[in-house]
Order: structure tokens, then sequence, then C-alpha cells
């Protein structure tokens, strides 16, 4: 079968057993062909907090914007087009010829990880390009980063 549909639905584990709507579970596959499947589980991760958020668009871009005299917003979208751009694609169901997209993801959906990874690439990127340097996230933002770490290696312990 090729790969024309997925679906997301949100779920929750508890003892064993999992909790799901039904009836939205039902409304959703009621589209999809008589075919096989494969179902899996993952573990939901934070999503980045408004503090990671803060110290991107705060101390990070603040100086960034006082070496290149370019917007915040104009920086970022750069920096996304640098370091979230992805390809992805799909089976065009009318056609049944695969598409590929260049995409340039946000970073308000990241999750903490991602996100971590993004400002890091950033803060490399202008340190390298014009020899900026920045002050470190505050406590709240290392805590989120520890706290991410933390959950990632009992994630790869329970593997």
């Amino acid at each position: 079968m090729s790969k024309g549909f997925s679906l997301s639905i949100g779920v929750k584990v508890h003892k064993g057993r999992i909790d799901v709507d039904r009836e939205a579970l039902d409304l959703a596959l009621s589209t999809w062909p008589t075919c096989e499947a494969t179902l899996t589980l993952e573990t939901e991760e934070a999503k980045r907090s408004s503090a990671a958020n803060r110290y991107l668009w705060g101390p990070v871009y603040d100086v960034v914007h006082d070496y290149t005299g370019q917007s915040k917003e104009d920086i970022h979208d750069e920096m996304c087009v640098r370091f979230t751009t992805e390809m992805i694609s799909y089976v065009n169901p009318a056609t049944g010829e695969m598409v590929a997209v260049e995409v340039v993801r946000r970073t308000s959906g990241m999750k903490v990880k991602r996100f971590a990874r993004f400002l890091e690439d950033v803060k490399l990127f202008w340190q390298e390009f014009g020899g900026l340097t920045f002050e470190e996230p505050g406590d709240d933002v290392r805590q989120e980063y520890e706290r991410a770490a933390a959950r990632e290696a009992k994630k790869g312990a329970a593997a």
C-alpha cells in the first residue's frame, strides 16, 4: 500500500490500557480504503516553552539585530530557512504520483529538544559568521533542557 493515508489522534495510556475517543477514531478512519495499517504509539513530548522563545527573540535576536540591522522577523525567517527546511512527500491520490515539496518549519510547534537544537544552530551560525557572542539562557530554560534530556535518557534506557 502506498503511504497516502496517515492519522494522528491523541490517546491516554493508563495502567497499560488505551483510552481513546472511539467515535473520533471511527470518523477519521471512515474515508480510508480497506487496507492493512500499522498503529504506532509515541509519548507526547513537551513543546518549547515561552521562556525559551523569549530567550531566542530577546537576547539572541537582539544581538543579531544590532549586528545586521535586520528586523527580528527577517532574522527569524532566514534562520528557519537555514535550519528547519525539510522535504516532505506524499502520493497524489488522483494520479498516484509521488509529490515532493520543500517546506520551512516554524518554531512555534517545536518540541523542547528540537527547539534547543535550532537555538544552538542559530547561535553557532552567528558565532561563526559574525563573531557574535550571546548570554547564556536563564535557569528556567536550562532546567527545561535538562528535563528533556532526562526524559530522552529514560526513554533510551527503557528501549
